[in-house]
C-alpha cells in the first residue's frame, strides 16, 4: 500500500513539474517575444489608445469640451503625453515607422460627445474617414453602370446593385448618399416591423383612414421609440450620428419625378431617425424613363429599392388626399396610411466616422470604428 502511495506521489510530482516547465517556457516566450518585438501595436490600438487617453484628458479639463451641438475642438498627442496620459507613439510603432496623431471631439448632443482618432504615419497609414473611402472607392467601381453618381452637391448611390452595404450597430443597412457636408445618409434593411403610417381619424374623409402629417404621425412616434431603446441604438452608436432636417413636403400624383426638391420644401429640422423620401427613391433609378407616378413602373427599373420583397414606407405623403401616402412595392404605390407596410429608419452618420473595413459587397459590407 505504502508502495503505491509513494509511485503515486512521484507521479503527481512528475506532472506538476511537466506543467511548471510549460509555464516558464510560455512566459520565457513572452518575454523574448517583448523584447524582439517592443509594445507594437496596430494602428487601429493606436487611435483607440489616443481616443481613451483623450476621454480621461476631458474629464479632468471638462471646460475644454465644445459647447454646442455639432461643435468641435481637437487635442494632439504631443498634449496628451505632455499632460502624462500617453505615452509617445513611438513607443508603440514599428521601428523606421513616425507617426504624429490628434484626437477630434464633437459634441453630438446634450451629455454626449464622439472622440476619433487621426493617426499620420506617412506611407505607412493614415486614418481614413468614411465618406472619403466612399468616394474613392465610387470613382473606381461600377457594376453593370450601378455605383456612386456625382448629382448636383451630392455623391447618391444609383443602380441594381452598387456596392453600398454597411454594418452598423448589429445592423444591416445599405449607404444612400453622401451630403454636402460629407454627411452619410443609411437606410435599413432586412425583416423590420410592419406598422401603418398612421390611423387617426381623418375629419376630411370622415374615417381612420389616418392623415399624412408626419410630424404628428404614428410611424414618427414609432421611429422615436426606436431611436430611444438603446437595444437598437447603443449610445456609442449615437455618438456617430448627426441631427439632419427631413424632407416632409408632399407631393402630388401629378408632380414630374424629375423635379426632386419638392419634399424638401417643407423640412422637419434637428431629427436624428427618419424615413426615405420619395425624391431618393427616384434619384437611385437609372431608367430614362422614370419621370411620374404613370411611368412609376420604370422607376423600379436598375433601382436596388426596387429588390425588396415587402412593401415599405416613405416619408412622403399625397398633397392632393390628406389620407395617402407614397410606399414602395417594387414601384411607387399611393396608398391609405392607414394599411401596413415595413418601416425601413433613416440614419445620418457623422462626417467623423472612420472606416475600418470591407468594399461594400454584401458579403464584405464596410464597417466602421
Amino acid at each position: 500500500m505504502k508502495r503505491k502511495n509513494s509511485s503515486m506521489a512521484k507521479k503527481i510530482l512528475l506532472y506538476l513539474g511537466i506543467i511548471v516547465g510549460i509555464i516558464v517556457l510560455v512566459v520565457a516566450g513572452i518575454f523574448i517575444y517583448r523584447l524582439i518585438v517592443g509594445n507594437t501595436k496596430s494602428y487601429t490600438e493606436l487611435e483607440k489608445m489616443m481616443e481613451n487617453s483623450a476621454k480621461n484628458y476631458f474629464q479632468k479639463f471638462d471646460t475644454l469640451l465644445p459647447i454646442n451641438i455639432e461643435e468641435e475642438i481637437s487635442v494632439s498627442d504631443s498634449q496628451l503625453v505632455e499632460a502624462e496620459f500617453m505615452k509617445p507613439l513611438s513607443k508603440y510603432t514599428k521601428k523606421g515607422v513616425t507617426c504624429t496623431g490628434e484626437v477630434r471631439v464633437r459634441k453630438v448632443a446634450d451629455d454626449s460627445f464622439s472622440y476619433r482618432g487621426y493617426l499620420d504615419c506617412g506611407n505607412d497609414y493614415v486614418t481614413i474617414e468614411l465618406f472619403s473611402k466612399l468616394i474613392e472607392d465610387g470613382q473606381k467601381f461600377k457594376n453593370d453602370r450601378s455605383g456612386l453618381y456625382q448629382m448636383d452637391t451630392e455623391y447618391v448611390y444609383r443602380g441594381d446593385n452598387p456596392n453600398n452595404y454597411l454594418k452598423f450597430a448589429n445592423k444591416n443597412w445599405r449607404i444612400v448618399k453622401i451630403t454636402e457636408d460629407n454627411k452619410i445618409m443609411i437606410i435599413q434593411i432586412g425583416k423590420t416591423d410592419n406598422v401603418v403610417w398612421d390611423n387617426r381619424y381623418n375629419s376630411e374623409y370622415g374615417n381612420s383612414n389616418g392623415i399624412n402629417d408626419y410630424s404628428v404621425s404614428r410611424i414618427r412616434s414609432t421611429l422615436e421609440k426606436m431611436y430611444n431603446d438603446s437595444k437598437y441604438l447603443s449610445k456609442n452608436d449615437i455618438t456617430k450620428l448627426s441631427p439632419y432636417s427631413l424632407c416632409i413636403g408632399k407631393r402630388s400624383r401629378f408632380d414630374s419625378y424629375e423635379d426632386i426638391g419638392i419634399e424638401c420644401s417643407e423640412r422637419y429640422d434637428n431629427q436624428y431617425i427618419g424615413l426615405l423620401p420619395l425624391s431618393d427613391y427616384i434619384r437611385a433609378s437609372l431608367d430614362e424613363n422614370c419621370k411620374g407616378y404613370d411611368s412609376a413602373a420604370s422607376c423600379s427599373n436598375y433601382n436596388y429599392f426596387s429588390l425588396y420583397e415587402d412593401a415599405w414606407w416613405t416619408i412622403t405623403g399625397n398633397r392632393n388626399a390628406s389620407n395617402r401616402v407614397f410606399k414602395i412595392d417594387r414601384s411607387v404605390q399611393n396608398v391609405l396610411a392607414s394599411t401596413m407596410g415595413r418601416v425601413r429608419p433613416v440614419l445620418m452618420l457623422n462626417q467623423d466616422v472612420m472606416y475600418m473595413s470591407g468594399n461594400g459587397t454584401q458579403n464584405n459590407p464596410y464597417t466602421i470604428r
